[in-house]
């Protein structure tokens, strides 16, 4: 069973580049905006969620401090998607609980071997 991963992204262009760098590995579910990640987080438990910073409906940072507030949401691991490249940006990132931060556009290859080596560290290594 490939593990599941919670896309928490709008642009149109950038979950193409996620799709077909992941969807071979992992069992993907996209959502466009923190409403519908709330739904999503309501159902299903992720393995790994990506999420933007930046989205129409909210603030990814505040979206992942409210994860980790919620004890049956706080393990589930945050790798920050996002066009922030500042080095504040970064920092608010992981004050909010992330896990790790790549900046967009990335090569798709440097997501993969990212969203990998978490996968290593907790042993569901492909």
């Amino acid at each position: 069973m490939k593990p599941k991963i919670l896309v928490v992204e709008d642009s149109l262009e950038q979950i193409v580049v996620v799709k077909a760098t992941l969807k071979h590995a992992y069992d993907l579910e996209i959502c466009q905006t923190l409403a519908e990640a709330h739904l999503s987080l309501q159902g299903s438990r992720p393995d790994l969620l990506l999420l933007d910073a930046g989205l129409p409906d909210g603030n990814g940072y505040e979206f992942c401090e409210e994860l980790n507030r919620d004890p049956l949401k706080a393990k589930i691991p945050v790798i920050f998607l996002t066009g922030r490249t500042a080095t504040k940006e970064k920092i608010q990132a992981f004050n909010a609980g992330a896990y790790d931060f790549i900046s967009k556009p990335c090569q798709p290859s440097e997501l993969l071997s990212r969203v990998n080596a978490h996968f290593r560290r907790v042993g569901e290594s492909l």
